[in-house]
């Protein structure tokens, strides 16, 4: 769960409501970010089952006061985590495969779209390279050089593609690059499932686009820097899924010190970079 924080103290309001209008016996908490946890142990008799690590709290006493926490082994696939936290309410079975849902109408209007200006499965890369956390940003003029590369030396048409206050970022990538990409900012994630749907592949660096990629069976390369590709990486078809990655993920404390955020994420090189796609158009 994730909201604004309260500044007098307490939880929001919607947060209290929601706890205190149903009468739980168990509260499962995958992610808990930017909120106080005190409402989740404020109900009577409830039992909170949560992750041990990872899940958001503020301080190690909020995982410490759960009745039972789930750990998270290295290298285990998110999606397996999640399994087994809601195994503890009785989900039972294999893990299951849950497609997204769209209208006809939905896909032949994009469909249809793409394909007026000359867009399809042949010639449409997609990158998306923006991030709501800091430290997996990669730097504006190194996805430049990325566009320049896909649209002049495989003439590929590129579109950049994102949330709508990310349009003066993807303007600059595209000045720096001296390419004139398409700029997708429109707020609707269900219309860009739908055009990575149609895209020959998708960049990005480890965020929501590279879950939409795989969700809508389209080839992905993905930038990672400090979080584990094999818990955040393709869960199905991890061929059709690259990876690109600098340095370790798991940098001690020690080796972080005096590096700035996206240390992990500037090691990536360009020429690194460019070798994978050269690999993923090769093979896709």
């Amino acid at each position: 769960m994730r909201g604004e924080k309260d500044t007098r103290g307490g939880d929001p309001a919607a947060i209290r409501y929601a706890l205190a209008s149903r009468r739980a016996e168990l509260i499962l908490v995958p992610y808990f970010y930017d909120l106080s946890p005190r409402a989740l142990y404020s109900r009577r008799g409830a039992r909170v089952v949560t992750f041990a690590e990872q899940v958001g709290f503020s301080r190690r006493w909020w995982y410490d006061r759960a009745h039972r926490r789930v750990p998270k082994p290295p290298g285990r696939s998110e999606a397996g985590n999640l399994y087994r936290l809601f195994h503890e309410a009785g989900f039972q079975g294999p893990l299951p495969e849950t497609p997204l849902a769209f209208l006809p109408d939905e896909v032949f209007d994009v469909c249809d779209a793409l394909r007026a200006e000359g867009l399809g499965k042949d010639n449409l890369v997609i990158i998306a390279p923006g991030s709501g956390k800091d430290f997996k940003r990669w730097p504006e003029e190194r996805w430049a050089d990325v566009l320049r590369y896909l649209a002049r030396d495989y003439d590929l048409r590129v579109a950049l593609a994102g949330a709508p206050d990310e349009r003066a970022a993807f303007e600059r990538i595209a000045r720096l690059a001296q390419c004139e990409p398409l700029i997708w900012c429109e707020a609707s994630v269900r219309l860009l499932a739908l055009r990575i749907a149609q895209a020959r592949l998708i960049v990005c660096p480890d965020n929501g686009c590279k879950h939409l990629a795989v969700a809508m069976d389209t080839p992905s390369l993905t930038l990672f820097g400090p979080t584990d590709e094999r818990q955040w990486g393709a869960n199905r078809e991890p061929r059709k899924h690259g990876v690109v990655r600098g340095c370790a993920y798991d940098l001690t404390e020690e080796e972080r010190l005096g590096l700035p955020a996206t240390h992990q994420m500037d090691c990536i090189t360009t020429a690194q970079f460019r070798r994978a796609l050269d690999e993923m158009l090769g093979e896709h």
